[in-house]
């Protein structure tokens, strides 16, 4: 993970930092370089998906919907519990 990190601050995508004075954590923040590049990333990422779907049917459409709300669900940050306690209910 680190190596990762490094790279993203070699490039100067995030601003790495300590952590309320506490040298064993690490704060991280992306710099406006890096709000830029994830930006364009999202826009890109909205035209592909828009493009592959725009074949769809109305039904598919739907039903993508649906599937992706339900995933939304799954993966969502603010989950209680992880997915693998949750298929054991």
């Amino acid at each position: 993970m680190s190596k990762l990190i490094d790279g993203l601050v070699d490039r100067s995508l995030v601003s790495r930092g300590t952590y309320g004075g506490d040298r064993r954590k690490i704060s991280l923040c992306l710099t406006p370089q890096g709000k830029d590049e994830l930006n364009a990333a999202y826009v890109c990422t909205q035209k592909f998906l828009m493009d592959k779907l725009s074949c769809l049917s109305e039904q598919d459409l739907k039903t993508t919907f649906r599937a992706m709300q339900i995933l939304h669900g799954l993966f969502a940050l603010d989950q209680e519990e992880p997915p693998s306690s949750q298929a054991e209910k």
